[in-house]
């Protein structure tokens, strides 16, 4: 495998490459959906609600698990 490959590959697999890309909000304003501040924000508060849904499940859950072997099957599927 190539550096680029790789490179690309752990871009967007790695924690770290979430943060180089927009999550498709390029596209989004290419399609006309987010075509103003008011339709941006919009965007933005539907992903904080849903990722904050995600977090607390994710976050209840590890409080509830009784052993390690919970947790780590847990962040597995986070």
């Amino acid at each position: 495998m190539t550096l680029a490959a790789l490179l690309a590959l752990a871009d967007s697999r790695l924690p770290a490459g979430g943060h180089a890309h927009s999550g498709a909000g390029e596209q989004l304003v290419t399609d006309r959906l987010v075509r103003d501040e008011a339709s941006l924000a919009t965007l933005l508060r539907r992903r904080l609600l849903t990722g904050g849904a995600v977090a607390a499940g994710l976050a209840a859950a590890a409080c509830a698990a009784p052993k390690a072997e919970a947790l780590l099957r847990l962040d597995d599927e986070a």
